[in-house]
Protein backbone atom coordinates (compact mmCIF):
# COMPACT_ATOMS: atom_id res chain seq x y z
CA UNK A 1 0.00 0.00 0.00
CA UNK A 2 2.87 2.32 0.53
CA UNK A 3 3.68 3.35 -2.89
CA UNK A 4 0.07 3.66 -3.52
CA UNK A 5 -0.06 6.11 -0.81
CA UNK A 6 3.21 8.02 -2.46
CA UNK A 7 1.57 8.19 -5.72
CA UNK A 8 -1.50 9.56 -4.37
CA UNK A 9 -0.01 12.53 -2.38
CA UNK A 10 2.20 13.02 -5.66
CA UNK A 11 -0.89 12.84 -8.09
CA UNK A 12 -2.85 15.02 -5.56
CA UNK A 13 -0.37 17.35 -5.01
CA UNK A 14 0.29 17.81 -8.92
CA UNK A 15 -3.71 18.41 -9.28
CA UNK A 16 -3.91 20.94 -6.42
CA UNK A 17 -0.56 22.89 -7.88
CA UNK A 18 -2.84 22.87 -11.08
CA UNK A 19 -5.93 24.15 -9.85
CA UNK A 20 -8.53 20.97 -9.53
CA UNK A 21 -9.94 21.39 -5.88
CA UNK A 22 -12.20 19.16 -6.47
CA UNK A 23 -9.84 16.10 -6.99
CA UNK A 24 -7.96 17.02 -3.97
CA UNK A 25 -10.88 17.53 -1.66
CA UNK A 26 -11.77 13.65 -3.19
CA UNK A 27 -8.28 12.22 -2.17
CA UNK A 28 -9.28 12.83 1.53
CA UNK A 29 -11.32 9.86 3.16
CA UNK A 30 -14.72 10.80 4.12
CA UNK A 31 -13.75 11.04 7.78
CA UNK A 32 -10.51 12.77 6.68
CA UNK A 33 -9.52 16.22 8.46
CA UNK A 34 -6.63 18.47 7.35
CA UNK A 35 -5.23 20.35 10.02
CA UNK A 36 -3.29 23.49 8.48
CA UNK A 37 -1.06 25.82 10.48
CA UNK A 38 -3.81 27.84 11.28
CA UNK A 39 -5.75 25.29 12.69
CA UNK A 40 -5.22 26.89 16.23
CA UNK A 41 -7.39 29.66 15.28
CA UNK A 42 -9.73 28.08 12.82
CA UNK A 43 -9.92 24.90 13.98
CA UNK A 44 -9.66 21.13 11.90
CA UNK A 45 -11.24 21.14 8.79
CA UNK A 46 -13.09 17.87 9.10
CA UNK A 47 -15.14 16.38 6.09
CA UNK A 48 -15.93 17.41 2.60
CA UNK A 49 -18.26 20.69 3.68
CA UNK A 50 -15.23 22.29 6.11
CA UNK A 51 -12.69 20.93 3.32
CA UNK A 52 -14.32 23.14 1.26
CA UNK A 53 -14.49 26.07 3.49
CA UNK A 54 -10.76 25.84 4.07
CA UNK A 55 -10.37 26.33 -0.04
CA UNK A 56 -12.71 29.41 0.14
CA UNK A 57 -10.85 30.92 2.72
CA UNK A 58 -7.71 30.60 0.89
CA UNK A 59 -9.37 32.05 -2.18
CA UNK A 60 -11.20 34.71 -0.39
CA UNK A 61 -7.35 35.93 1.63
CA UNK A 62 -4.79 34.21 -0.89
CA UNK A 63 -3.57 35.62 -4.46
CA UNK A 64 -1.30 32.55 -4.37
CA UNK A 65 -1.40 29.43 -2.68
CA UNK A 66 1.56 27.50 -3.66
CA UNK A 67 2.91 24.41 -2.25
CA UNK A 68 5.91 22.72 -2.83
CA UNK A 69 8.06 19.81 -1.17
CA UNK A 70 11.60 18.96 -2.05
CA UNK A 71 12.17 16.04 0.67
CA UNK A 72 8.69 13.67 0.11
CA UNK A 73 9.22 10.32 1.88
CA UNK A 74 7.40 7.24 1.84
CA UNK A 75 6.46 5.90 5.73
CA UNK A 76 4.32 3.24 4.62
CA UNK A 77 0.83 4.20 6.10
CA UNK A 78 1.95 8.43 6.00
CA UNK A 79 3.86 10.32 3.71
CA UNK A 80 6.39 13.24 5.36
CA UNK A 81 6.66 16.27 2.72
CA UNK A 82 8.99 19.02 4.04
CA UNK A 83 9.31 22.21 1.48
CA UNK A 84 7.74 25.44 1.16
CA UNK A 85 4.28 27.48 0.99
CA UNK A 86 4.12 30.31 -1.09
CA UNK A 87 1.64 32.40 -0.07
CA UNK A 88 0.61 35.92 -1.53
CA UNK A 89 -2.14 37.89 0.34
CA UNK A 90 -5.04 39.74 -1.43
CA UNK A 91 -4.89 43.30 0.11
CA UNK A 92 -1.42 43.64 0.68
CA UNK A 93 -0.22 41.39 -2.47
CA UNK A 94 2.80 40.89 0.21
CA UNK A 95 4.39 37.70 -0.87
CA UNK A 96 6.08 34.93 1.32
CA UNK A 97 7.46 31.84 1.70
CA UNK A 98 6.70 30.31 4.73
CA UNK A 99 8.14 26.18 6.21
CA UNK A 100 5.65 23.57 5.43
CA UNK A 101 6.09 20.06 7.03
CA UNK A 102 2.75 18.03 6.20
CA UNK A 103 2.57 14.65 7.38
CA UNK A 104 -0.17 12.67 5.32
CA UNK A 105 -2.06 9.58 7.20
CA UNK A 106 -3.95 7.05 4.85
CA UNK A 107 -6.49 4.64 5.02
CA UNK A 108 -7.61 2.71 1.88
CA UNK A 109 -5.63 5.13 -0.45
CA UNK A 110 -7.42 8.06 1.07
CA UNK A 111 -6.06 10.33 3.44
CA UNK A 112 -7.16 10.28 6.88
CA UNK A 113 -5.57 12.76 8.37
CA UNK A 114 -3.26 15.63 6.66
CA UNK A 115 -1.28 18.24 9.31
CA UNK A 116 1.31 20.95 8.53
CA UNK A 117 3.37 21.49 11.47
CA UNK A 118 5.47 23.98 9.76
CA UNK A 119 8.82 23.42 11.54
CA UNK A 120 10.46 20.54 9.79
CA UNK A 121 11.82 19.39 12.89
CA UNK A 122 8.36 19.03 14.74
CA UNK A 123 7.15 17.26 11.69
CA UNK A 124 9.92 14.76 11.48
CA UNK A 125 9.50 14.19 15.70
CA UNK A 126 6.33 13.35 15.03
CA UNK A 127 6.92 10.61 12.82
CA UNK A 128 9.54 9.27 15.06
CA UNK A 129 12.48 10.98 12.98
CA UNK A 130 15.32 13.12 13.25
CA UNK A 131 16.65 15.49 10.90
Amino acid sequence: MSQENLDNFLRTLQRFREGDFDFWVESFHEEGELVPLRAPIEGTFRGEARLREFLADNADSFDAFEPSYDDIRDLGDRILALGRLRIRGKEGGVEVEVPSALVATYRDGKVMRLEDFGDWQKALQSVGLTA
